[in-house]
């Protein structure tokens, strides 16, 4: 292992202590990031425990045609979801429940078969590397993600009465992501990793 990879894990590590610090890490996700750094041929570099956001707009997959106009790395409750339904302000609304995301620097091909190896048994099934520039960086990512419409050109589309129903699937997916992502968090710290 090169003295730079090192001292890159080490920078990496440092900055999520001090995101920690700040409250920039997402709650729940310090352990399987922890599990991450004590592997010698891994480090994290950007993660998310999953989220739950309303969206703004007529396109919400597109960051150029939409708006966050809330976002909860959480559980949502019907309340905060009435407020943005009755503001006037708001045409197009969407809420979006996403499961978890890390990208995972591997010092060589061997940690990152073992890491996506891993991942996929827990769940996680679009594991994949990623990109092989300057290190080989396995992407994680759960198959959770859904984006329902609330309300179009005005209009809500989903009903006060079946709003809890929603609620409740929402924040049931939501839980979902991150029970796997504490499984990920237990296989990693029970396997050795490749030898």
């Amino acid at each position: 292992m090169s003295n730079s990879w090192v001292e890159r894990k080490q920078a990496f590590y440092r900055r999520m202590l001090e995101d920690r610090e700040i409250g920039y890490l997402d709650p729940g996700i310090e352990g399987l990031l922890e599990a991450f750094f004590r592997k010698d041929g891994l480090y994290t570099t950007s993660s998310c425990i999953g989220r739950i956001t309303l969206i703004e707009g007529t396109r919400p997959w597109d960051r150029e045609e939409s708006t966050v106009v809330y976002k909860i790395h959480g559980k949502i409750d019907s309340g905060t979801i009435i407020k943005y339904l009755e503001d006037p302000a708001y045409k197009n609304l969407w809420l979006r429940v996403t499961g978890p995301i890390i990208h995972v620097n591997c010092k060589d091909l061997k940690w990152a078969q073992w890491i996506i190896d891993i991942a996929r048994k827990v769940g996680f099934k679009h594991s994949c590397i990623f990109s092989l520039r300057e290190e080989i960086v396995v992407e994680i990512m759960s198959s959770i993600q859904v984006t329902l419409p609330l309300k179009i050109n005005g209009l809500n589309v989903v009903s006060m009465e079946n709003l809890g129903e929603v609620v409740t699937r929402v924040n049931s997916l939501w839980e979902a992501g991150v029970s796997t992502a504490e499984n990920l968090r237990e296989m990693i710290e029970a396997d050795p990793g490749p030898s």
